[in-house]
């Protein structure tokens, strides 16, 4: 496989202020193009054990600047790709297809492969304009970004937010030569999310979040409605929660949340809902309308030298937010954490463990282990030593026996620093292995999977020449599962890069060998080579007259 890539990274910033007054007028950021090539060639071309990962062509364009004037701020945020195929968000890289339709200049705008945002303040007002990313709280939204508009105020202790956008644009289904369709579609669906509270930053936050989101039904003209492949009914989501979190003076800390949601899985289903009572003004319920209710706490004390701590969480099994749409619901779980130093502070210990309850409404629950510990030890200035291990357990019941599997990871990574009068010298090994097994009762299957890996880092710095940095890498990687093939790779790496403070140009290359061999084929070979360039770029302007020295 030959891999290219060419980074061009241009970065500018200048100020404008008076010399003896303090900067009244400034704009200072970042401004910069990537352009990526890939390329992908493979000897022989069948069996396909690789496949293109990336766009062959792909140019970015980023500019950050934040203009600044007083208490008046105005930071952009816009990092975009001219090429109209969507690679983050549906049709999921269907783009990338001869003959499917390319996105309009509404959809590559609110793609959320590009980030296209404005966000103007005067002390405690803010606008957010553009594609933002918001996150409320941890049971109402966060994890979507959304094109629209909206503004945060925080006035004293007063918090008032607002936001709406669009999260996902609509795209028409695509059935393209034969069967089955390539892409069934999605809605254009708004989300609009808002925040009243009270907040003493690092002290406490006492507040309501409320989000909706909705599918415009009518944003598909041709939605597939005869099976086996169906465009999704349009859905709409509501959510309300009340959260809280407080840290005082003696160490104590804690959070909680307590939400409910309303969710129709067919917003143009008969209404009203003889289950569920509408929220007015918020939603209208209907005969898909369900309800459900979700909870999460959390409380400890920190010290010095040690904390300690407990949380739990509840989702019920029709909890369901369109600002975390990929949560999973009806589950329980709980966990205990720890953090202590010992041996006169050479040893730091972190660790917890916990379980969750899978399929909580029902008989046929799921119980899941989960544990992890980590110890970091200094032995002296040059020896180190962090260690690593977690354990994942899942079993679910049955009559017939159920499912159980067991997941163990352990690391290891010692790392060693020398110095001489002329270098500095870190030499770091890590160790990963991991294994997995999974008992199927009945019918009897066994699954096993077993991982071992092995890099060694070498990185040299050079005290008379600060501007080379280079490092020398060797990995080592096998795994053999309970299928009848077994994987290897070796790969080698040599970084390279060299600074020019005067021409302010950076330069850094990578070269890396890799060798794949999946039994019973034969050993395949890659080389990659990745080039960078820097160039940063920095004036200076002054506008005043200096007063006069007294």
């Amino acid at each position: 496989m030959k891999n290219f890539l060419f980074c061009l990274l241009l970065v500018a910033s200048f100020q404008l202020n008076a010399q003896t007054e303090k900067p009244k007028f400034s704009i200072s950021g970042t401004a910069g193009v990537t352009y990526d090539y890939y390329g992908l060639t493979t000897d022989p071309k069948t069996p396909t054990f690789y496949s293109a990962r990336r766009p062959w062509h792909l140019v970015r364009f980023s500019f950050q600047p934040t203009m600044s004037f007083g208490d008046f701020k105005l930071p952009f945020n816009i990092n975009f790709s001219p090429m109209r195929n969507n690679f983050g968000s549906p049709p999921f890289g269907f783009g990338s297809l001869p003959g499917f339709p390319k996105q309009t200049f509404k959809q590559w705008l609110t793609n959320p492969m590009n980030s296209i945002g404005i966000n103007p303040s005067y002390k405690w007002a803010e606008l957010q304009l553009g594609t933002q990313y918001l996150k409320y709280s941890d049971l109402s939204t966060g994890d979507i970004g959304a094109f629209g508009y909206g503004f945060s105020l925080k006035p004293g202790k007063f918090r008032f937010k607002f936001f709406r956008g669009v999260s996902q644009q609509a795209f028409q289904p695509y059935t393209g030569i034969g069967t089955p369709p390539s892409f069934v579609g999605a809605y254009k669906r708004t989300i609009t999310m808002g925040q009243i509270g009270l907040e003493k930053e690092g002290k406490y936050f006492a507040g309501f979040n409320i989000v909706k989101g909705k599918d415009d039904a009518g944003s598909i003209a041709s939605p597939l409605i005869i099976g086996p492949y169906l465009t999704p009914k349009p859905a709409e989501n509501l959510i309300i929660s009340f959260a809280t979190k407080f840290t005082t003076a003696k160490g104590w800390y804690g959070q909680t949340e307590l939400a409910t949601t309303i969710t129709s899985r067919d917003n143009t289903a008969a209404a009203p809902s003889p289950l569920v009572k509408d929220l007015k003004p918020f939603i209208n319920t209907n005969i898909s309308s369900y309800k459900d209710h979700a909870m999460q706490a959390g409380f400890g004390k920190k010290a010095k030298d040690w904390d300690i701590g407990a949380s739990m969480k509840w989702l019920g099994a029709g909890y369901t937010t369109m600002g975390y749409p990929y949560v999973q619901n009806d589950r329980l779980e709980y966990t205990v954490n720890t953090r202590f130093n010992a041996w006169k502070k050479k040893m730091n210990v972190t660790a917890s463990i916990g379980q969750r309850f899978g399929n909580w409404s029902t008989a046929s629950r799921t119980t899941q282990i989960i544990a992890n510990t980590n110890v970091f030890v200094q032995f002296d200035d040059r020896f180190s030593v962090n260690a690593n291990y977690n354990n994942f357990g899942f079993n679910t019941p049955s009559i017939l026996g159920g499912v159980k599997n067991v997941g163990n990871d352990l690391g290891i990574n010692p790392t060693y620093t020398w110095s001489t009068s002329t270098m500095a010298h870190l030499l770091s090994l890590t160790y990963n292995w991991s294994k997995y097994t999974e008992t199927n009762i009945v019918p009897p299957v066994f699954t096993s999977n077993n991982t071992h890996t092995v890099l060694l880092l070498y990185a040299p710095s050079f005290f008379n020449k600060p501007d080379i940095s280079t490092d020398f890498s060797a990995m080592y990687f096998s795994n053999k599962s309970s299928l009848p093939t077994k994987l290897r790779i070796i790969s080698v790496t040599w970084s390279l890069g060299k600074n020019f403070p005067k021409k302010k140009i950076n330069l850094r290359g990578q070269l890396m060998y890799t060798n794949t061999t999946i039994n019973p084929y034969t050993a395949s070979n890659n080389i990659m080579a990745t080039l960078g360039i820097d160039w940063k770029i920095r004036k200076y302007r002054v506008i005043g007259r200096p007063s006069p020295s007294l």
